[in-house]
């Protein structure tokens, strides 16, 4: 890699450099436009491991896989981390790397409790598994600021949507692929409501899901500051605990 390089991009500020392969991993970045690797990437495990174990988890995996249209596709085991050791192909092995090791059902006890929610949360709102894509008078797409998201730019990691699921529920999601916490400016609601918190991924257990019927009101109506590599999900309620529609945008 030519020193040309290293001066234009920033990757090189995240020093030090003298790190095994980090020139050929830096390069493959760069081509695959900055994507981040949320699962064994050395080298940026080791340029700042502290971001590297906030995306390190499977709780914004789950969460995005649980609100998605279709039929979600989970490996038995998933729900209390079991890995095979990073083998996808495991079909043919009778040993460690296929078997269940019960005992991580015990240690992972967080995350086995939040996918049990997402799932519950998932049957709550039907609108999520239709098995068709959204119309554009479902959903109402908006960035961090508000306004609608700028699709081609690639620098944009924030974006959320506004579900139109009936005349009482409007979910609102917003996501954070970014390395730094946003505030995103939240769709209105309707007077007598307020925002309610049913899943933040960067939340600890109990905190990261709350039940249905159970979920607080978002401590400021109209932003809310999500974490870096986080997604989350809110509800509006309105003050006797009836849920209730928001101002959904007309479709443009």
């Amino acid at each position: 890699m030519s020193d040309q390089t290293r001066v234009s991009h920033p990757i090189y500020n995240l020093l030090p450099t003298e790190i095994a392969g980090f020139d050929s991993r830096a390069q493959l970045a760069l081509d695959r436009h900055w994507s981040w690797n949320h699962a064994t990437d050395g080298v940026w495990r080791q340029l700042d491991p502290i971001l590297w174990e906030i995306t390190h988890n499977p709780w914004v995996v789950l969460q995005t896989l649980l609100i998605s249209r279709g039929v979600p596709m989970l490996l038995g085991g998933d729900e209390f981390r079991r890995t095979q050791g990073g083998n996808n192909n495991a079909y043919c092995q009778d040993n460690e790397t296929s078997w269940h090791d019960w005992s991580c059902l015990e240690q992972h006890k967080a995350i086995f409790r939040f996918t049990s929610g997402m799932i519950a949360f998932r049957r709550a709102h039907p609108i999520l598994s239709k098995e068709r894509f959204y119309t554009d008078a479902e959903i109402h797409w908006f960035s961090q600021q508000g306004g609608l998201p700028n699709w081609s730019d690639k620098e944009e990691k924030q974006f959320g949507c506004l579900i139109h699921e009936d005349e009482q529920q409007a979910p609102c999601l917003m996501f954070n692929a970014g390395a730094d916490a946003v505030n995103f400016s939240l769709p209105p609601v309707l007077p007598g409501t307020r925002w309610h918190l049913a899943v933040d991924t960067s939340h600890e257990a109990p905190q990261d899901l709350f039940a249905a019927g159970e979920e607080p009101p978002s401590e400021n109506p109209q932003t809310y500051h999500l974490s870096p590599q986080s997604s989350a999900v809110l509800l509006a309620r309105g003050t006797n605990g009836q849920r209730f529609q928001t101002a959904l945008p007309e479709a443009e």
